[in-house]
């Protein structure tokens, strides 16, 4: 029993942390849905369907746009084609998955990676961005062979949560992520 107990531990422990992370990393969506909800204003069935489509692409490129109007139709077109697509790619792989082999042979396993940097790229105009991508992509890479799966993507957010809340690194003048006013659609005099 002891025998089972002591090599059942790793095991429990590293779904402990990966129940733990993919719940961190889900937080996410209600951090996106606060930033999203003065933009889209939605009520009933349409708050439903912009829940389901409130993922990292569709937030990416509303808040990207500065004029309201572009914001929500970034986020309903991007999250529709984001939808759609990835529905299709998975039928399809489903389909022909056995066929094209191992993805590492297509490079493949890195389409997540090279499609996030495409989603942060737009953000690294300011310096402040930029030097904070570099110091958690540092962290998530010098931590990635000592903690478990995971952990180095927590560890890089926590990273740019702590910078990102302050200008250490802007220039003067520059407001921290904290500060930037979230458009209302209303007009000011």
């Amino acid at each position: 029993d002891l025998h089972r107990r002591r090599h059942s531990f790793p095991t429990r422990r590293s779904s402990d942390l990966a129940i733990t992370s993919a719940w961190l990393l889900g937080i996410r969506n209600g951090f996106y849905a606060i930033r999203m909800a003065p933009i889209l204003k939605t009520l009933g069935l349409k708050k439903l369907v912009g829940a389901m489509l409130t993922i990292d692409e569709s937030i990416a490129v509303a808040t990207a746009e500065r004029d309201l109007a572009n914001q929500r139709r970034g986020f309903w077109w991007t999250g529709a084609a984001v939808y759609l697509f990835w529905n299709l790619a998975t039928f399809m792989g489903a389909l022909v998955g056995e066929a094209l082999g191992k993805p590492e042979t297509w490079g493949l396993d890195a389409a997540a990676a090279a499609a996030f940097v495409g989603l942060i790229w737009p953000r690294l105009r300011e310096r402040q961005a930029l030097i904070v991508a570099i110091i958690a992509l540092a962290v998530a890479t010098l931590v990635s062979p000592y903690v478990p799966a995971g952990m180095p993507v927590l560890l890089a957010g926590g990273v740019a949560v702590v910078f990102g809340l302050t200008n250490w690194f802007g220039k003067p003048g520059e407001q921290s992520i904290a500060a930037v006013e979230v458009p209302t659609g209303e007009s000011k005099p």
